[in-house]
């Protein structure tokens, strides 16, 4: 087992973003700021992915004591995974989209997009949205600890940059498998019905995720069968599927906090949200994704100083914050 031996640089906000905040404490607690003012500037910087007020102060103290990195068993064994699940395809892949959207402007307009999930009776609100004001010297308010409902129904969404194409919802308990993919076959139908240019010409293009339902060789034979061409998504990059980074949150963010008797109410519910969607969000939604597959990636190289192995990848989460670098060293 090779040892491995992780640096970070230039750490900002991700997805995960306990790592990242952990730097930014590194960062305040050597430049004299207090215990409050890193809490408050890490919750400014990480809004709602920012890590709890006791892990905040936790890390504080460590730095303060002493402490030189943020650097954790899970983090290493995180990161050799990644390198191990093949990294450099996965850039590979992400380049050759990003191409694609380059050399062919139209490209994108050519893309279904879709995935699926659930939608709950009741979810909690967020920690923005539950917010309150008061005082200085009125007591914190109570809140009581929210679950989300056992009442959930799955719902199933293809949209492109015109709008939604396709949505339908799972009968109650049935979970997404293969089989229940024959979605497929009715995505098909509404294709046809509502972009009969497309359809005439068969241009367009299928992105979905690489869940195994998504996968399998049964969906692979239909869209082979079909003459159905994909637009790959990278494994492990749910920051490039529109669904994951825009469309499900925007559904579900105002329904937070609302409770719901029953399946039939949620439908309604979420179908209101679905269609005051103007379609100048789903443009700019498109508009986002290539920008995100442009800054996912910036670099990935390889060095072989003796028995030494380093590979560096600079790449970003985001379009709107600093370049993360994580250097991987092994030792052969």
């Amino acid at each position: 087992m090779p040892v491995i031996k992780l640096q970070l640089m230039n750490v900002w906000r991700s997805s995960s973003g306990y790592l990242y905040s952990q730097n930014q404490i590194d960062q305040f607690s050597t430049s004299n700021f207090s215990q409050s003012q890193t809490i408050r500037k890490i919750q400014q910087v990480f809004g709602e992915d920012a890590m709890g007020v006791t892990q905040i102060k936790e890390w504080f103290n460590r730095f303060k004591d002493g402490r030189t990195s943020a650097e954790s068993a899970a983090v290493v064994e995180r990161v050799r995974n990644l390198v191990m699940a093949d990294r450099r395809l996965t850039m590979q892949e992400i380049g050759d989209l990003l191409d694609t959207t380059n050399t062919d402007p139209g490209f994108l307009n050519t893309v279904i997009t879709g995935d699926e999930s659930w939608v709950y009776g009741y979810d909690p609100e967020t920690k923005r949205q539950s917010s309150q004001w008061k005082h200085p010297e009125s007591p914190r308010p109570k809140k009581a600890r929210q679950v989300r409902s056992k009442i959930k129904v799955m719902l199933t969404v293809f949209f492109d940059v015109r709008g939604i194409e396709h949505h339908e919802y799972a009968p109650e308990g049935q979970t997404v498998t293969k089989e229940y993919y024959d979605i497929l076959r009715r995505l098909r139908d509404a294709v046809r019905r509502k972009r009969p240019d497309m359809w005439t010409v068969n241009n367009w293009h299928l992105h979905h995720d690489n869940a195994p339902a998504h996968s399998s060789q049964l969906i692979h034979t239909f869209l082979a069968k079909h003459g159905i061409t994909t637009a790959r998504q990278p494994p492990y990059s749910p920051d490039l599927a529109p669904c994951d980074f825009w469309l499900f949150p925007k559904l579900k963010t105002p329904l937070k906090g609302s409770r719901f008797e029953s399946r039939e109410e949620i439908m309604r519910n979420a179908m209101t949200e679905l269609n005051t969607i103007p379609k100048e969000d789903f443009q700019r939604c498109f508009r986002q994704w290539k920008d995100r597959l442009g800054m996912i990636v910036i670099f990935g190289h390889i060095i072989c100083p003796g028995n030494t192995l380093i590979l560096k990848i600079g790449y970003s989460m985001d379009i709107n914050v600093n370049l993360i670098i994580i250097q991987v060293t092994f030792s052969l």
